[in-house]
């Protein structure tokens, strides 16, 4: 696990074995482990393309396999996920060509390092074949050294879905990195072991291993990421000052490395704890291609947001309800959302706070405050919600709504002369909304106008419901069946 030591003794056996000599390309690629050492990432891209040439020149496939695993590697640290998998999917089909089971020695990383792969893009499925695959062809070739690696990286990247696999891997990991006396996996695997304890709900005991990690770890990347696990586990327990100092330390470092998968991870981080800047590091998330399933998957489960209407009324982002300090927070969207248009900032106070005496300082005052507020809920969508003048505004495309996604089911079911349906939904309409704030006038105006509907629902499923007539019986096929009607007619 000394790297550094490990590159420099790389450095001097090519040296004095000159270019071109017997393992030549592979004393490169392991050079490429040195400059990662040093958080010097584009150099270890470099080297290890240059080592993938050589061998390529030199017809030397055992060589160009291990190249490409390392190779791989690297550009997954770089984010570049796409070439990552070019490179990975080029070794496994080289490995599988060598016949001597020596030279397919590497083939559990590559195999390991896919899993990564599949599991950050959110294929689940193919990420536990692949780890499966590493697993089974560590014992192979007889070592347990990558058979810890592979049951580290699966507990890491995969506890998410199997929680009590993941512990079960990182303890049989550390287990036998200690006994091997190895440093530089064992980290990984005390690492994984925070995670798994994290996605088992113990966030407690996920921070204290990974300060624990933190403070034991030398190199600059995989300090940076330990760090972004950290932030990431603080946020969950609400810590949002420290998470946020975290979380920029991490992206500080790796935006000089060129990591920016991992640098998109830690703005969206940051910018979950502090509403007042979210869009600022949304920006900075987005910086760059960001097309791969991995950083869709990213920003697909941090960004999503939904207001549920009916019941008592909730807002979810990423399906978790939101918290904010004052439920008037939760009531000013909901009252912007459905009003579709901005808000005189008078009229919210009017509104939300009734009962209190008009005046028009105490009001903005009232009004910055639940802003601020409301803000900080929102995290990454608090650029969402805009004040101009004194208008407040909410700018809810992209946002999906039950209410809104009912009222358009309607107008689909209208279209297509669905009876059967539309008395379906005439039922939902029907449905308490914002109980809440179910005196309130403007949720008496949608609850009317939803009770309206589906008045109107079920006279027209009334009049649409045709009477069975055999054929020859003064009815020919088809007849009938000329009767229109406008789903705008029906909408309010």
């Amino acid at each position: 696990g000394r790297l550094t030591e490990a590159a420099r003794m790389f450095h001097r056996s090519r040296a004095l074995g000159g270019t071109g000599a017997l393992g030549d390309e592979i004393t490169l690629a392991h050079q490429g482990f040195g400059a990662y050492a040093d958080g010097r990432l584009e150099v270890a891209l470099a080297l290890t393309e240059e080592a993938v040439a050589l061998a390529r020149v030199h017809g030397n496939q055992r060589a160009e396999a291990t190249a490409l695993v390392n190779l791989g590697f690297f550009q997954m640290w770089a984010g570049e996920f796409g070439p990552a998998d070019t490179a990975l999917t080029q070794a496994a089909d080289a490995f599988a060509e060598l016949s001597d089971p020596y030279d397919r020695y590497e083939a559990p990383l590559c195999h390991a390092a896919r899993g990564v792969l599949f599991a950050l893009r959110g294929d689940d499925a193919q990420a536990g074949l692949a780890f499966a695959e590493a697993i089974a062809t560590a014992r192979e070739v007889g070592e347990t050294w990558y058979e810890a690696i592979a049951r580290a990286l699966r507990a890491e990247f995969t506890a998410h879905t199997d929680p009590r696999r993941a512990r079960l891997d990182a303890t049989w990991a550390l287990r036998e990195l200690r006994r091997r006396k190895e440093d530089w996996w064992r980290q990984w695997a005390a690492q994984a072991a925070a995670v798994a304890a994290r996605e088992a709900g113990m966030n407690r005991a996920a921070v204290t291993m990974l300060r624990a990690v933190l403070a034991d770890c030398s190199l600059p990347l995989e300090k940076a990421r330990c760090q972004l696990l950290l932030a990431e586990t603080l946020l969950r327990n609400g810590e949002t000052d420290e998470a946020a100092a975290v979380f920029q330390v991490a992206a500080l470092t790796f935006d000089a490395a060129g990591c920016r998968y991992w640098a998109a991870r830690s703005y969206l981080g940051l910018a979950g704890t502090s509403g007042a800047h979210a869009a600022r590091w949304l920006a900075r998330a987005r910086r760059g291609d960001v097309s791969d399933a991995a950083y869709q998957r990213l920003f697909a489960r941090e960004e999503e947001l939904r207001l549920v209407a009916f019941g008592p009324g909730a807002v979810l982002r990423a399906g978790q309800p939101v918290t904010f300090h004052s439920h008037n927070a939760e009531r000013l969207l909901f009252l912007l959302t459905l009003t579709g248009t901005g808000v005189h900032v008078e009229e919210l106070a009017d509104r939300l706070w009734p009962d209190a005496p008009s005046d028009h300082s105490r009001a903005l005052g009232r009004i910055r405050t639940l802003l601020w507020d409301a803000r900080q809920g929102l995290g990454p969508h608090a650029w969402r919600l805009s004040r101009r003048g004194p208008v407040v505004g909410f700018d809810f495309g992209g946002v999906s709504c039950d209410l809104a996604e009912l009222r358009s089911d309607v107008q689909t079911a209208v279209r297509a002369q669905d009876v059967a349906a539309t008395s379906v939904l005439a039922r939902r309409l029907r449905t308490p909304l914002l109980t809440r704030w179910a005196y309130d006038e403007w949720v008496l105006r949608e609850a009317a106008a939803n009770q309206a509907l589906a008045d109107r629902l079920a006279v027209w499923a009334d009049a649409h419901r045709k009477p069975y007539v055999p054929l020859g019986h003064g009815r020919s096929p088809g007849a009938g069946d000329d009767r229109q009607v406008s789903a705008a007619a029906l909408l309010p």
